[in-house]
């Protein structure tokens, strides 16, 4: 793992990592065996009060802090061709994190460990399938008005009206937030509701489908939660 995006990584793990390290070995076995017996979902609140039910003597802040470090190490190693191995090294060796042989030593353990756990593994793969493209939808904003027609003598009077439709599209991108506007015929916003309707009664089949085939859905919902 290169030194630049190993940096950048234990930046923003730096946290986590680091309650993590410091935890004791019975409080580590404690967090390894509630995340192997724990029940994936795809909303983040959800699955740290799930969690903290389990594990009534952690620190909140710092469970959540290992849990974020644990899911975002899960979700690099998804992502890139590193292996789980390759990226727990690199974070063990970089030098922002200041160990010692020893506590690198069991660092690396701790996390190979962690890493191994199929729950972290379904929750980074629902945050791909969120994430995987180049644009992901943000907010969506639609402002409609009345357009008056003027004429007669003196071109002030209001002969006739139109109605005018403004969509506009925000959108996080690899090169920052965008945002895009749409002027949209009442034609235009039937197709639209339509297009978004049988897509809402898709998601429906296919959600009913996977909980029929009994598996757990780790998918992109939106997040009502705050944990």
């Amino acid at each position: 793992m290169a030194k630049d995006e190993t940096a950048q990584l234990v930046a923003g793990l730096s946290d986590g990592v680091s309650v993590l390290r410091e935890l004791s070995s019975g409080d580590a076995e404690k967090l390894l065996n509630a995340l192997r017996t724990a029940t994936p979902t795809p909303s983040r609140g959800r699955f740290l009060r799930a969690m903290r039910k389990e594990l009534p003597d952690f620190h909140p802040t710092g469970l959540a802090d290992v849990i974020d470090a644990l899911v975002a190490i899960a979700s690099v190693v998804r992502t890139t061709p590193l292996s789980a191995e390759q990226v727990v090294h690199g974070l063990s060796e970089s030098t922002s994190m200041d160990l010692s042989a020893d506590e690198r030593e069991t660092l690396v353990e701790r996390l190979n460990q962690f890493m191994s756990v199929q729950t972290l593994q379904l929750i980074a793969y629902g945050l791909s399938l969120r994430s995987g493209g180049d644009r992901w939808f943000y907010r969506a904003e639609l402002v409609s008005d009345i357009r008056p027609v003027f004429g007669g003598t003196d071109g002030n009077t209001p002969l006739a009206a139109g109605l005018s439709h403004h969509l506009v599209i925000e959108s996080h991108e690899p090169d920052g937030h965008r945002s895009y506007g749409f002027t949209l015929s009442e034609d235009d916003l039937g197709d639209l509701i339509a297009v978004l309707q049988d897509g809402k009664a898709k998601s429906r089949q296919l959600r009913g489908l996977v909980d029929q085939l009994g598996l757990t859905y780790v998918g992109p919902q939106q997040e009502q939660e705050h944990g």
